[in-house]
């Protein structure tokens, strides 16, 4: 998911889409793509939208890249990314392009449900923040709290939702 304007680091992104911001000499997307190779997932799909045409040396980086288009991502959120990326959702990872691994083992791809990641935090967040009750989904809020499990952006989907 890389068609975002990155509202939030700007001055930055006026002229960079923030996935080819470079964070200690190396693109985020960059950090997102060799994890993923490191865990041997090779069909990647990066949903572009913003500055788009900066994202075009990819597909020569990497012979396993290939971009997507989302044309609505000036008026739509990351909903209309995952319309525009619709016919390859099926046993697949949702990441956001901006995003820094240093720890590969996130990536694993061996899953058996389609599910959201999160970390318990106790500190406040203005994250996305779920709480959860005997193991059921109570309340998510966009605008954080605290003592809650903190969302991260990587989603996992079955065929079956995938299909959906």
């Amino acid at each position: 998911m890389a068609a975002g304007t990155g509202t939030r680091m700007r001055p930055v992104t006026f002229d960079t889409p923030k996935p080819l911001i470079r964070v200690n000499g190396v693109r985020m997307i960059d950090t997102v793509i060799q994890a993923l190779h490191e865990n041997g997932i090779y069909e990647i799909y990066v949903v572009v939208g913003y500055k788009k045409e900066q994202f075009a040396c990819m597909e020569s980086e990497y012979e396993d890249v290939t971009l997507v288009e989302n044309p609505y991502w000036d008026s739509c959120n990351n909903i209309a990314s995952l319309y525009a990326a619709r016919e390859h959702l099926e046993n697949a990872m949702i990441l956001d392009g901006d995003q820094i691994i240093y720890r590969k083992e996130i990536l694993l791809p061996e899953f058996t449900r389609s599910g959201y990641n999160a970390v318990w935090t106790e500190e406040e967040t203005d994250e996305w923040l779920m709480q959860v009750e005997n193991g059921i989904v109570r309340s998510c809020s966009r605008t954080g709290g605290k003592g809650g499990w903190q969302l991260f952006s990587v989603s996992r989907w079955s065929r079956e939702d995938g299909k959906s």
